[in-house]
């Protein structure tokens, strides 16, 4: 604060004093009211202060992320238990699998055995039926060698990548209004052309067709818009590694400009 030297008019009575100029608020007041407006500052600052202590108490007492942790807390346990459901589904999956398969060897096994025994007890038999007989137990074992094969290495690969894009998947639509349609299948597991079994990859090309790798089934499908059932454009032979048949297709992309399809048979390795 400055004191002037003549008297001039104070900011607050407008008598002509003494006065004192704020250097704040550039104001001009009398010594009686520059203690005031001195006053009054004061108790404006005690009130920043204690709005700063306040605000103080609050940061202590706050949680950091509080509302952002029970999010991903509820995400960690939502992801969590989907993954043991589909983890489970497989599981089932892959056993039921291996257990046709094993049942479909015994079966052959035990029918060739058996031509083998009549042919023993008639005693007739020749180079011929001993070459078959070789070849069907040759047969056996390579198809028994490979099962396993596909089982340890390739199999388990295959079903955790499955796990692992259902999942992500799952809890995309999990985001997602429940108010969709189905397009494509839905009739039930099955291998006619309104029906698909394990759907895995799609592709949709500029005319918004869709063409689905229809694993259970062992073809590649097509759909076009606001049709009620798919045409079979590649496999759909029978399970085999002919040119014309697949073994579990996991992904397809439809080439537009060649006009061909590209196929990831993971079954013949191809």
């Amino acid at each position: 604060m400055a004191m002037a030297n003549n008297k001039k008019q104070c900011f607050v009575c407008n008598k002509d004093k003494i006065i004192y100029s704020c250097s704040g608020c550039s104001k001009k007041f009398c010594l009686l009211h520059l203690n005031e407006h001195l006053q009054s500052l004061n108790e404006d600052f005690n009130t920043i202060i204690n709005d700063y202590d306040q605000f103080r108490d609050q940061i202590n007492k706050k949680q950091p992320f509080s509302s952002s942790m029970k999010q991903i807390n509820q995400w960690e346990k939502n992801s969590i238990e989907l993954i043991q459901q589909t983890a489970q589904r497989y599981r089932n999956v892959l056993i039921e699998k291996g257990r046709k398969d094993l049942d479909k060897l015994k079966r052959k096994f035990h029918a060739i055995t058996e031509k083998m025994k009549k042919v023993q007890k008639e005693n007739e038999f020749n180079e011929m039926d001993l070459n078959y007989f070789k070849d069907q137990l040759m047969e056996m074992k390579k198809h028994s060698e490979n099962q396993m094969e596909m089982n340890s290495k390739e199999n388990p690969q295959i079903f955790i990548e499955k796990l692992s894009r259902r999942v992500i998947q799952k809890l995309i639509l999990r985001k997602w209004r429940q108010n969709g349609s189905t397009i494509c299948g839905g009739n039930g597991r099955g291998g006619k052309l309104n029906q698909l079994s394990s759907p895995e990859g799609i592709f949709i090309d500029n005319h918004r067709n869709i063409f689905i790798a229809d694993v259970g089934n062992h073809r590649i499908v097509r759909w076009k818009r606001n049709e009620n059932q798919g045409t079979v454009v590649a496999g759909g032979n029978g399970r085999g590694n002919g040119l014309n048949q697949l073994d579990w297709p996991t992904d397809v992309i439809f080439d537009q400009q060649n006009n061909s399809i590209i196929i990831s048979d993971c079954g013949n390795r191809r």
